[in-house]
């Protein structure tokens, strides 16, 4: 499955190694984690570098593409964790 936010050049894609999906639920809802590609870098378009970025919101199997869509346009930002 590939997801392409266009308002903000964003990627995901389930077969990358740069993209990651996770799924937890707290409180009787589901929330999905998700790395991402910034696909809007001239470098990134010129296949030679990859930045990623995280984002987080709400999730509901039934309807992956539609929530991941969602969570790169209005989902709340994730740091790394050591």
């Amino acid at each position: 499955m590939i997801v392409v936010n266009d308002g903000n050049n964003l990627v995901f894609d389930d077969n990358s190694a740069d993209c990651l999906l996770h799924v937890a639920q707290s409180q009787g809802q589901l929330f999905a984690f998700i790395q991402c590609i910034d696909a809007s870098l001239e470098k990134y378009q010129a296949g030679n570098y990859r930045l990623t970025k995280r984002y987080w919101g709400q999730f509901a199997w039934n309807d992956q593409e539609h929530c991941i869509r969602e969570i790169m346009r209005n989902g709340g930002k994730w740091q790394n964790v050591p």
